[in-house]
């Protein structure tokens, strides 16, 4: 997938949860539990989508030759910030918000972030400083024939051992 048609689907995918979240709001009686739920995951995907192609060009001027991690790290900090909105959310609902907090939760959201980019830069290093190397045909042994050359390896040491210990009398 090109990053312009992730862009534009991103893009379409928000309209159509902003458009949900409108008509949810709009056109249903508030009911404590179920419209809850329900607005706060449609308030997540159009966020998180809203939010994808702006943390996707961000990377793509900080990196503009890897295109595949450009996708991949925009789509989950979409997903970070869509997240860090509802948990505020959620300490707002439940009279707990105060800016510490918002700044201890952001300082969780950016550090957990970091540790997925370094990993992603680890696992890239290591696939393109160690080739895959070939696979070679297995030699055809049974069981009982390895058993038996090494007994047969342990038995000539022993002897080798008792002709060099006759030797040196």
């Amino acid at each position: 997938m090109s990053i312009r048609t992730a862009y534009i689907t991103s893009f379409a995918l928000g309209l159509l949860a902003w458009g949900a979240l409108a008509a949810l709001v709009t056109y249903t009686q508030p009911d404590a539990s179920l419209q809850l739920a329900v607005s706060l995951a449609l308030l997540l995907v159009a966020i998180s989508a809203t939010t994808m192609p702006f943390w996707g060009r961000i990377h793509q001027r900080l990196s503009p030759n890897s295109q595949g991690l450009v996708i991949k790290t925009a789509v989950r900090q979409g997903l970070w910030t869509g997240l860090f909105v509802i948990v505020l959310l959620l300490f707002h609902f439940i009279d707990l918000l105060d800016w510490i907090l918002v700044l201890v939760t952001l300082m969780l959201f950016v550090l957990l972030e970091a540790f997925l980019q370094q990993r992603d830069r680890w696992k890239s290093a290591d696939q393109v400083m160690t080739p895959q190397p070939k696979a070679s045909k297995p030699r055809r042994s049974s069981p009982a024939s390895s058993h038996r050359a090494g007994y047969s390896m342990a038995r000539t040491k022993k002897g080798s051992a008792k002709q060099a210990g006759k030797k040196k009398k």
